[in-house]
């Protein structure tokens, strides 16, 4: 196989450019496979990786220009439970769950 350096940070094993169409229906599944995790789409590499900083508290305005959002309101809006922790989480589910069982 002859290599072509197109000068890409992904790319095919040849060097030329990634075909879009095998990159989400057939790489990314791979991909997943690989790392023992269910499959997902393309798309949610976005949310992944805004979830991602949110968790780790990077500044919304960050977030923002990175993600392309048109507001910085939106970056915390829409990834705003990805900064909870689990034990936060299950804090809340357990007062959701005395709730109920109180009636």
């Amino acid at each position: 196989m002859k290599w072509h350096d197109w000068n890409l940070v992904f790319c095919q094993p040849n060097g030329k450019p990634l075909h879009g169409h095998n990159l989400t229906m057939r790489d990314l599944k791979k991909l997943c496979q690989r790392a023992g995790v269910p499959a997902i789409r393309f798309h949610d590499l976005r949310h992944l990786y805004n979830t991602i900083l949110t968790r780790r508290n990077v500044n919304a305005g960050i977030i923002k220009s990175r993600a392309g959002h048109s507001s910085v309101a939106f970056s915390p809006d829409r990834y705003a439970w990805a900064s909870l922790d689990r034990e936060e989480q299950q804090v809340a589910v357990t007062a959701l769950e005395r709730s109920l069982r109180q009636g």
